[in-house]
Protein backbone atom coordinates (compact mmCIF):
# COMPACT_ATOMS: atom_id res chain seq x y z
CA UNK A 1 0.00 0.00 0.00
CA UNK A 2 1.27 3.34 -0.80
CA UNK A 3 0.40 5.93 2.26
CA UNK A 4 -0.93 9.45 0.99
CA UNK A 5 1.19 10.81 3.68
CA UNK A 6 4.75 10.82 5.36
CA UNK A 7 5.70 13.55 8.57
CA UNK A 8 8.70 15.39 6.80
CA UNK A 9 10.51 14.08 10.12
CA UNK A 10 14.22 13.65 10.00
CA UNK A 11 16.22 10.42 10.22
CA UNK A 12 17.84 11.85 13.75
CA UNK A 13 13.89 12.53 15.39
CA UNK A 14 14.31 10.59 18.34
CA UNK A 15 17.43 11.68 19.20
CA UNK A 16 16.37 15.51 19.10
CA UNK A 17 13.64 14.96 21.73
CA UNK A 18 15.42 12.34 23.62
CA UNK A 19 17.92 15.34 23.87
CA UNK A 20 15.57 17.51 24.48
CA UNK A 21 13.79 15.88 27.05
CA UNK A 22 17.05 15.33 28.74
CA UNK A 23 17.98 19.16 28.79
CA UNK A 24 14.72 19.90 30.40
CA UNK A 25 13.95 22.38 27.41
CA UNK A 26 10.83 20.29 26.08
CA UNK A 27 8.47 23.82 26.64
CA UNK A 28 10.96 26.53 26.52
CA UNK A 29 14.66 27.37 24.65
CA UNK A 30 15.81 29.02 22.29
CA UNK A 31 14.80 26.57 18.96
CA UNK A 32 11.75 28.11 18.95
CA UNK A 33 13.30 31.84 18.74
CA UNK A 34 15.87 30.12 16.13
CA UNK A 35 12.59 28.49 14.04
CA UNK A 36 10.69 31.88 14.14
CA UNK A 37 14.22 34.03 12.32
CA UNK A 38 15.30 31.06 10.10
CA UNK A 39 11.46 31.16 8.85
CA UNK A 40 11.09 34.66 8.60
CA UNK A 41 14.22 35.13 6.41
CA UNK A 42 13.34 31.83 4.20
CA UNK A 43 9.63 33.60 3.43
CA UNK A 44 11.28 37.29 3.33
CA UNK A 45 9.62 39.07 5.94
CA UNK A 46 10.74 40.89 9.16
CA UNK A 47 9.12 38.49 11.38
CA UNK A 48 7.59 35.30 12.18
CA UNK A 49 5.81 34.21 15.30
CA UNK A 50 5.10 30.13 16.13
CA UNK A 51 1.87 29.09 17.52
CA UNK A 52 -0.18 25.96 18.56
CA UNK A 53 -1.51 25.70 14.97
CA UNK A 54 -2.93 27.53 12.08
CA UNK A 55 -6.20 27.24 12.93
CA UNK A 56 -4.96 29.59 16.02
CA UNK A 57 -2.96 31.07 14.42
CA UNK A 58 -6.03 32.53 11.81
CA UNK A 59 -8.31 33.13 14.21
CA UNK A 60 -6.17 35.38 15.87
CA UNK A 61 -5.03 37.54 12.16
CA UNK A 62 -9.29 37.87 11.51
CA UNK A 63 -9.52 39.43 15.31
CA UNK A 64 -6.98 41.50 14.77
CA UNK A 65 -7.77 42.97 10.98
CA UNK A 66 -10.78 41.60 11.05
CA UNK A 67 -12.68 44.01 12.92
CA UNK A 68 -16.09 41.55 13.52
CA UNK A 69 -16.50 42.76 9.66
CA UNK A 70 -16.45 40.77 6.64
CA UNK A 71 -14.10 38.62 5.41
CA UNK A 72 -14.12 37.35 2.08
CA UNK A 73 -13.18 33.56 2.04
CA UNK A 74 -12.90 30.13 -0.78
CA UNK A 75 -16.60 28.13 -0.44
CA UNK A 76 -14.01 25.13 -0.76
CA UNK A 77 -11.23 24.73 1.71
CA UNK A 78 -10.40 22.93 4.95
CA UNK A 79 -13.27 23.77 7.36
CA UNK A 80 -10.94 25.26 9.94
CA UNK A 81 -9.64 28.17 7.16
CA UNK A 82 -13.37 29.24 7.68
CA UNK A 83 -13.88 28.96 10.84
CA UNK A 84 -11.01 30.89 12.15
CA UNK A 85 -13.00 33.97 10.71
CA UNK A 86 -16.13 32.78 12.22
CA UNK A 87 -14.73 32.10 15.44
CA UNK A 88 -13.18 35.79 15.64
CA UNK A 89 -16.36 37.16 15.24
CA UNK A 90 -15.89 38.16 11.35
CA UNK A 91 -19.14 37.39 8.93
CA UNK A 92 -17.72 35.35 5.84
CA UNK A 93 -18.77 36.13 1.90
CA UNK A 94 -17.77 33.17 0.41
CA UNK A 95 -16.21 32.87 -2.99
CA UNK A 96 -16.21 30.26 -5.75
CA UNK A 97 -13.06 28.58 -6.80
CA UNK A 98 -11.43 27.75 -10.53
CA UNK A 99 -10.83 24.41 -10.83
CA UNK A 100 -7.08 24.64 -11.92
CA UNK A 101 -5.66 26.12 -8.56
CA UNK A 102 -8.72 26.09 -6.51
CA UNK A 103 -7.79 29.34 -5.30
CA UNK A 104 -10.45 31.96 -4.58
CA UNK A 105 -12.11 33.43 -7.94
CA UNK A 106 -12.06 37.22 -8.04
CA UNK A 107 -16.08 38.71 -8.79
CA UNK A 108 -16.79 42.31 -9.54
CA UNK A 109 -19.26 42.07 -7.19
CA UNK A 110 -16.30 42.29 -4.52
CA UNK A 111 -15.67 46.24 -5.51
CA UNK A 112 -19.04 46.59 -4.26
CA UNK A 113 -18.25 44.89 -1.01
CA UNK A 114 -17.18 46.99 2.33
CA UNK A 115 -14.32 44.26 3.49
CA UNK A 116 -12.51 43.73 6.25
CA UNK A 117 -10.28 41.60 5.06
CA UNK A 118 -9.32 39.11 2.18
CA UNK A 119 -7.71 35.13 2.46
CA UNK A 120 -5.71 34.36 -0.23
CA UNK A 121 -6.23 30.72 0.67
CA UNK A 122 -3.36 28.72 -1.79
CA UNK A 123 -5.18 24.97 -1.36
CA UNK A 124 -2.99 22.21 -2.04
CA UNK A 125 -0.15 24.52 -2.57
CA UNK A 126 -1.31 25.74 -5.41
CA UNK A 127 -0.76 29.42 -6.58
CA UNK A 128 -4.08 30.79 -8.45
CA UNK A 129 -4.55 34.67 -9.91
CA UNK A 130 -3.72 36.83 -6.74
CA UNK A 131 -3.66 40.04 -8.95
CA UNK A 132 -7.25 41.13 -8.95
CA UNK A 133 -7.13 40.79 -4.73
CA UNK A 134 -4.36 42.45 -4.73
CA UNK A 135 -5.05 45.35 -6.30
CA UNK A 136 -8.26 45.80 -5.09
CA UNK A 137 -6.53 45.64 -1.25
CA UNK A 138 -4.65 48.40 -2.05
CA UNK A 139 -6.88 50.61 -3.88
CA UNK A 140 -9.04 50.05 -0.66
CA UNK A 141 -6.21 49.39 1.93
CA UNK A 142 -8.35 46.21 2.65
CA UNK A 143 -5.82 43.64 4.90
CA UNK A 144 -5.00 40.61 2.62
CA UNK A 145 -4.34 37.38 4.96
CA UNK A 146 -2.28 34.53 2.95
CA UNK A 147 -3.63 31.19 3.79
CA UNK A 148 -1.00 29.52 3.00
CA UNK A 149 -1.31 26.16 5.32
CA UNK A 150 0.53 24.00 3.11
CA UNK A 151 1.97 26.30 0.85
CA UNK A 152 5.34 27.14 1.74
CA UNK A 153 7.75 27.61 -0.99
CA UNK A 154 5.00 28.81 -3.54
CA UNK A 155 6.24 32.22 -5.07
CA UNK A 156 3.99 34.90 -6.46
CA UNK A 157 6.24 36.68 -9.31
CA UNK A 158 9.56 37.23 -7.08
CA UNK A 159 7.94 36.94 -3.70
CA UNK A 160 7.20 34.07 -1.89
CA UNK A 161 3.73 33.17 -0.52
CA UNK A 162 3.46 34.50 3.25
CA UNK A 163 5.75 37.81 2.31
CA UNK A 164 2.94 39.00 -0.44
CA UNK A 165 -0.12 39.83 1.65
CA UNK A 166 0.06 41.52 5.09
CA UNK A 167 0.27 38.38 6.48
CA UNK A 168 0.87 34.69 6.22
CA UNK A 169 0.04 31.56 7.50
CA UNK A 170 1.64 28.24 7.43
CA UNK A 171 0.71 24.76 8.91
CA UNK A 172 3.41 22.80 10.41
CA UNK A 173 1.49 19.77 11.15
CA UNK A 174 2.60 16.83 10.52
CA UNK A 175 1.03 16.16 7.11
CA UNK A 176 2.73 19.70 5.93
CA UNK A 177 5.67 20.50 3.54
CA UNK A 178 7.84 20.83 7.00
CA UNK A 179 6.50 19.63 10.31
CA UNK A 180 6.74 19.97 13.83
CA UNK A 181 4.08 17.51 14.40
CA UNK A 182 1.76 20.22 14.70
CA UNK A 183 1.80 23.83 15.31
CA UNK A 184 1.56 27.28 13.37
CA UNK A 185 3.80 29.77 11.94
CA UNK A 186 2.42 33.57 10.88
CA UNK A 187 4.67 35.46 8.86
CA UNK A 188 4.73 39.67 8.56
CA UNK A 189 6.36 42.92 7.63
CA UNK A 190 4.29 44.47 10.37
CA UNK A 191 5.34 44.56 14.05
CA UNK A 192 2.17 45.71 15.78
CA UNK A 193 0.90 42.38 14.35
CA UNK A 194 4.36 40.65 15.46
CA UNK A 195 3.84 42.04 18.74
CA UNK A 196 0.20 41.43 19.48
CA UNK A 197 0.89 37.94 18.80
CA UNK A 198 3.81 37.34 20.84
CA UNK A 199 1.18 38.50 23.62
CA UNK A 200 -1.72 36.05 23.25
CA UNK A 201 -1.36 33.27 26.50
CA UNK A 202 -0.84 30.26 25.72
CA UNK A 203 -1.48 26.92 27.79
CA UNK A 204 1.29 24.92 29.09
CA UNK A 205 2.03 21.30 27.04
CA UNK A 206 1.96 18.56 29.07
CA UNK A 207 5.05 16.98 28.17
CA UNK A 208 4.30 13.48 27.87
CA UNK A 209 0.92 13.84 25.49
CA UNK A 210 3.69 15.94 23.11
CA UNK A 211 6.63 13.09 23.14
CA UNK A 212 3.75 10.65 22.79
CA UNK A 213 2.03 12.52 19.36
CA UNK A 214 5.75 13.47 18.61
CA UNK A 215 6.74 9.98 18.55
CA UNK A 216 3.55 8.74 17.03
CA UNK A 217 4.62 11.15 14.02
CA UNK A 218 7.91 9.81 14.18
CA UNK A 219 6.35 6.25 13.30
CA UNK A 220 4.86 6.75 10.80
CA UNK A 221 7.39 8.07 9.04
CA UNK A 222 9.63 4.95 9.69
CA UNK A 223 6.49 2.98 8.43
CA UNK A 224 6.25 5.10 4.71
CA UNK A 225 7.81 2.30 2.60
CA UNK A 226 4.83 1.03 0.78
CA UNK A 227 5.74 -2.81 1.43
CA UNK A 228 5.67 -1.79 5.04
CA UNK A 229 2.58 0.92 5.36
CA UNK A 230 -0.09 -2.04 4.36
CA UNK A 231 0.92 -3.95 6.85
CA UNK A 232 1.58 -1.55 9.58
CA UNK A 233 0.02 1.96 9.51
CA UNK A 234 -2.45 1.86 7.35
CA UNK A 235 -4.15 -1.42 9.52
CA UNK A 236 -3.58 0.83 12.59
CA UNK A 237 -5.20 4.17 10.96
CA UNK A 238 -8.54 2.49 9.96
CA UNK A 239 -8.26 0.94 13.33
CA UNK A 240 -7.58 4.23 15.42
CA UNK A 241 -10.38 6.29 13.57
CA UNK A 242 -13.58 3.15 13.95
CA UNK A 243 -15.92 4.72 15.69
CA UNK A 244 -15.02 3.49 18.82
CA UNK A 245 -11.45 4.79 19.02
CA UNK A 246 -11.80 8.16 17.05
CA UNK A 247 -13.01 10.12 20.25
CA UNK A 248 -9.26 8.98 21.69
CA UNK A 249 -7.33 10.00 19.16
CA UNK A 250 -9.41 13.36 18.60
CA UNK A 251 -8.15 13.68 22.52
CA UNK A 252 -4.66 12.84 21.55
CA UNK A 253 -4.23 15.22 18.49
CA UNK A 254 -6.29 18.02 19.96
CA UNK A 255 -9.14 18.03 17.08
CA UNK A 256 -10.92 15.86 14.90
CA UNK A 257 -8.71 14.19 12.20
CA UNK A 258 -11.54 13.49 10.19
CA UNK A 259 -12.39 17.08 9.94
CA UNK A 260 -11.59 17.53 6.15
CA UNK A 261 -13.75 14.80 5.21
CA UNK A 262 -16.52 15.40 7.50
CA UNK A 263 -16.54 19.08 7.56
CA UNK A 264 -17.58 19.12 11.48
CA UNK A 265 -15.80 21.92 13.53
CA UNK A 266 -16.64 23.01 17.25
CA UNK A 267 -18.47 26.16 17.83
CA UNK A 268 -15.74 27.90 19.08
CA UNK A 269 -11.94 27.16 18.90
CA UNK A 270 -10.74 24.59 21.47
CA UNK A 271 -7.88 25.27 24.19
CA UNK A 272 -4.57 24.70 22.56
CA UNK A 273 -1.27 24.04 24.05
CA UNK A 274 1.75 26.40 23.19
CA UNK A 275 3.90 25.73 20.56
CA UNK A 276 7.07 23.84 22.21
CA UNK A 277 10.79 24.21 21.99
CA UNK A 278 11.34 20.57 20.87
CA UNK A 279 8.64 21.38 18.27
CA UNK A 280 10.84 24.01 16.85
CA UNK A 281 13.61 21.97 16.93
CA UNK A 282 12.20 19.47 14.81
CA UNK A 283 10.96 21.76 12.51
CA UNK A 284 14.06 23.58 12.16
CA UNK A 285 15.64 19.94 10.54
CA UNK A 286 12.79 19.77 8.45
CA UNK A 287 13.29 24.06 7.20
CA UNK A 288 16.91 23.37 6.93
CA UNK A 289 16.20 20.87 3.56
CA UNK A 290 13.26 22.78 2.61
CA UNK A 291 15.07 23.49 -0.79
CA UNK A 292 15.46 19.74 -1.33
CA UNK A 293 11.41 19.34 -0.35
CA UNK A 294 10.36 21.94 -2.68
CA UNK A 295 12.84 20.82 -5.52
CA UNK A 296 11.54 17.29 -5.22
CA UNK A 297 7.76 17.43 -5.20
CA UNK A 298 8.15 19.91 -8.38
CA UNK A 299 9.54 17.27 -10.11
CA UNK A 300 7.23 14.94 -9.13
CA UNK A 301 4.72 17.52 -10.11
CA UNK A 302 5.84 17.39 -13.55
CA UNK A 303 6.65 13.83 -14.04
CA UNK A 304 2.56 13.38 -13.03
CA UNK A 305 1.82 15.90 -15.38
CA UNK A 306 3.50 13.92 -17.99
CA UNK A 307 2.55 10.90 -17.35
CA UNK A 308 -0.99 10.73 -16.02
CA UNK A 309 -3.64 9.72 -18.44
CA UNK A 310 -5.54 12.86 -20.17
CA UNK A 311 -8.92 11.84 -19.06
CA UNK A 312 -7.54 13.01 -15.29
CA UNK A 313 -7.56 16.76 -14.98
CA UNK A 314 -4.97 18.20 -12.49
CA UNK A 315 -3.60 21.46 -12.11
CA UNK A 316 -1.00 23.32 -14.06
CA UNK A 317 1.35 26.20 -13.54
CA UNK A 318 0.92 29.91 -15.04
CA UNK A 319 2.71 32.33 -15.74
CA UNK A 320 4.28 34.22 -12.86
CA UNK A 321 3.12 31.71 -10.76
CA UNK A 322 4.92 28.36 -9.03
CA UNK A 323 3.29 25.91 -7.18
CA UNK A 324 4.46 24.64 -3.59
CA UNK A 325 2.85 21.16 -4.40
CA UNK A 326 1.72 20.94 -0.73
CA UNK A 327 -0.88 18.24 -2.27
CA UNK A 328 -1.25 16.46 -5.92
CA UNK A 329 -5.13 16.66 -6.49
CA UNK A 330 -6.67 15.05 -9.47
CA UNK A 331 -10.21 14.74 -10.85
CA UNK A 332 -12.33 11.96 -13.08
CA UNK A 333 -14.67 14.48 -14.85
CA UNK A 334 -18.18 13.06 -13.80
CA UNK A 335 -16.59 10.38 -11.49
CA UNK A 336 -17.33 10.34 -7.60
CA UNK A 337 -14.39 11.03 -5.80
CA UNK A 338 -14.92 8.29 -3.82
CA UNK A 339 -15.85 5.85 -6.12
CA UNK A 340 -12.64 6.92 -7.47
CA UNK A 341 -10.96 6.60 -4.11
CA UNK A 342 -11.70 2.63 -4.18
CA UNK A 343 -10.56 1.75 -7.28
CA UNK A 344 -6.86 3.48 -6.56
CA UNK A 345 -7.61 1.32 -2.96
CA UNK A 346 -8.00 -1.52 -5.13
CA UNK A 347 -4.22 -1.12 -6.69
CA UNK A 348 -2.59 -0.53 -3.99
CA UNK A 349 -2.58 3.58 -3.19
CA UNK A 350 -4.19 5.17 -0.44
CA UNK A 351 -5.56 8.42 -1.39
CA UNK A 352 -7.59 11.37 0.18
CA UNK A 353 -10.94 12.62 -0.38
CA UNK A 354 -10.66 15.70 1.86
CA UNK A 355 -13.48 18.43 1.17
CA UNK A 356 -16.74 16.90 0.15
CA UNK A 357 -18.81 19.90 1.26
CA UNK A 358 -19.02 22.78 0.58
CA UNK A 359 -18.11 25.68 3.37
CA UNK A 360 -21.40 27.73 3.21
CA UNK A 361 -23.17 24.84 3.53
CA UNK A 362 -21.84 23.27 6.86
CA UNK A 363 -23.59 23.14 10.12
CA UNK A 364 -22.18 26.80 11.40
CA UNK A 365 -23.53 28.83 8.09
CA UNK A 366 -26.90 29.15 6.85
CA UNK A 367 -28.44 31.10 3.86
CA UNK A 368 -26.31 30.55 1.03
CA UNK A 369 -27.18 28.38 -1.76
CA UNK A 370 -25.21 25.79 -3.81
CA UNK A 371 -25.61 26.67 -7.18
CA UNK A 372 -24.02 29.99 -6.47
CA UNK A 373 -20.58 27.99 -6.01
CA UNK A 374 -20.57 25.44 -8.86
CA UNK A 375 -16.83 25.28 -9.31
CA UNK A 376 -16.56 24.37 -5.72
CA UNK A 377 -19.86 21.99 -5.53
CA UNK A 378 -17.68 20.31 -8.61
CA UNK A 379 -14.57 20.37 -6.91
CA UNK A 380 -16.23 19.11 -3.42
CA UNK A 381 -17.90 15.92 -5.54
CA UNK A 382 -14.79 15.17 -7.65
CA UNK A 383 -11.46 16.15 -6.30
CA UNK A 384 -9.13 13.08 -5.16
CA UNK A 385 -5.77 13.68 -3.70
CA UNK A 386 -3.13 11.29 -4.52
CA UNK A 387 -0.14 10.49 -2.41
CA UNK A 388 2.45 13.24 -2.62
CA UNK A 389 4.99 13.48 -0.25
CA UNK A 390 9.48 13.71 -0.28
CA UNK A 391 8.98 9.27 0.79
CA UNK A 392 7.94 8.38 -2.66
CA UNK A 393 10.27 6.30 -4.75
CA UNK A 394 10.65 6.32 -8.30
CA UNK A 395 8.54 3.01 -8.27
CA UNK A 396 6.08 4.12 -6.31
CA UNK A 397 4.97 7.40 -8.76
CA UNK A 398 5.40 4.37 -11.67
CA UNK A 399 2.70 2.66 -9.25
CA UNK A 400 0.64 5.77 -8.99
CA UNK A 401 0.62 6.20 -12.61
CA UNK A 402 -0.17 2.05 -13.26
CA UNK A 403 -2.73 1.92 -11.26
CA UNK A 404 -4.17 5.61 -13.27
CA UNK A 405 -3.89 4.19 -16.45
CA UNK A 406 -5.65 0.78 -15.52
CA UNK A 407 -8.47 3.02 -13.91
CA UNK A 408 -8.69 5.24 -17.16
CA UNK A 409 -8.77 2.43 -19.54
CA UNK A 410 -11.14 -0.30 -18.09
CA UNK A 411 -13.36 3.09 -15.86
CA UNK A 412 -14.71 3.17 -11.99
CA UNK A 413 -16.08 -0.39 -11.44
Amino acid sequence: MIPYTAPELAPGTPLTILRHSLARSVQRGDAIRRLEQAFASYVGVNYAVAFPSARSALTHLYTFFGRAGTVALPSYTCIPAVDAARWAGCRPHFLDVDLNAYNPLFTAALKKKPLAAISLSYLYGLVGEVEPFLELATQEHIPIIEDSAIALGGMVGKKKVGAVGDAGVFSLQESKIITAGRGGMVTTNNKELADALRAVPMLHNPTPKLLFTLSFSYLRRGCSPSFLYGLTMYRLKRLMTSKRLLPLLGSVMGFNPLEAVTGESPEQLPAEAGFSNVQAALALQSLERIDYIVRKRREMAVRLQEELPARFAFPREEIGRKHAWGRFPIRLPGVNKLRLQSAFLREGVETAPNYPYLCPLTPHFSGYREQDYPNALQAAKETLLLPFHTKLTDGDIDHIVAAARKIAKRGVL
